[in-house]
């Protein structure tokens, strides 16, 4: 997807700030789905699907989109309409990478949590379903009017990058879902696609 500036931002931090933000309490009197967007054939796309094999391993439900089976240009459609049957009164939390139009302000390992839907294959101009109340984004890279420089950005992204950005993102969900037993989780136990911090 692509990242434009707006007013809809809830929590902003960086990786390389080396600290957390601090949790957003996410309602406990409402169902959550996690609806993490992305493939493992890319590493630039890679990201939603490593959170949600992180939060799956952590014991969350209702995660859709893993490493395993992952939630991509292909499926979308078919699993949105299989998960809003399953949650029709669930919170959606869309995760998801992203290019930014502001290299400057929001560099590379930048995440960003809003109000509001993701719409997956916009930088590459694939017309996909809008998903989400709330979305999270971690910024790859830089979005350009060429649509095969962008292609490019997202092939291309350092593993290390998505990890760090995927291990932060699910540490700040765990905190925000309020659940004290996982806070200190190592999420790296127990699993070939999580690694440490």
């Amino acid at each position: 997807m692509t990242e434009k500036t707006n007013t809809n931002l809830i929590r902003k931090w960086n990786i390389n700030d080396n600290k957390y933000p601090e949790a957003f309490k996410l309602p406990k009197d409402q169902e959550i789905v996690f609806f993490c967007i992305g493939t493992d054939k890319s590493t630039g796309d890679s990201l939603g699907p490593f959170i949600g094999s992180k939060l799956k391993e952590a014991g969350i439900s209702n995660v859709y989109g893993t490493i395993e089976d992952p939630i991509h240009a292909v499926n979308i459609e078919e699993k949105l309409c299989l998960i809003n049957d399953l949650h029709p009164k669930a919170l959606f939390i869309a995760i998801d990478s992203a290019l930014t139009d502001d290299i400057e302000k929001n560099p590379k390992g930048t995440i960003k949590f809003k109000h509001g839907k993701i719409t997956p294959g916009s930088a590459i101009s694939r017309v996909l379903p809008s998903v989400g109340e709330l979305r999270i984004t971690g910024t790859i890279g830089e979005l350009t009017t060429n649509e095969i420089f962008n292609s490019i950005t997202i092939q291309n992204t350092r593993l290390n990058l998505i990890i760090k950005m995927a291990n932060s993102i699910a540490h700040f969900l765990l905190d925000s879902l309020d659940l004290n037993a996982y806070k200190n989780l190592k999420l790296e136990r127990r699993s070939i696609y999580a690694f440490a911090m």
